[in-house]
């Protein structure tokens, strides 16, 4: 699990330092449309992330993404985090 925690916190730090006009940030940001499936809401992915982050005890991630070597060591902490 550690694994894929790490590699999912950095892709979200790739996303946030992409350009603001950039197509994936445009579909990272979102909101889609339409109706979704009856029953409970399946998790977003961004919600996965957020969960990731609020486990390690890390504020304001998104500005901590901008600087690449401090959030390569929030990565490599995230590998050895134990828990879900």
């Amino acid at each position: 699990m550690g694994v894929i925690r790490s590699a999912r916190l950095r892709w979200a730090g790739h996303v946030e330092r992409s350009e603001e006009e950039s197509l994936l940030k445009k579909i990272y940001r979102g909101k889609p449309d339409g109706r979704r499936c009856v029953g409970r809401p399946r998790k977003k992915w961004i919600e996965g992330v957020e969960e990731d982050i609020k486990q390690m005890g890390i504020r304001a991630w998104r500005r901590k993404t901008q600087d690449r070597r401090k959030w390569a060591s929030i990565g490599r902490q995230a590998l050895f985090l134990q828990g879900t």
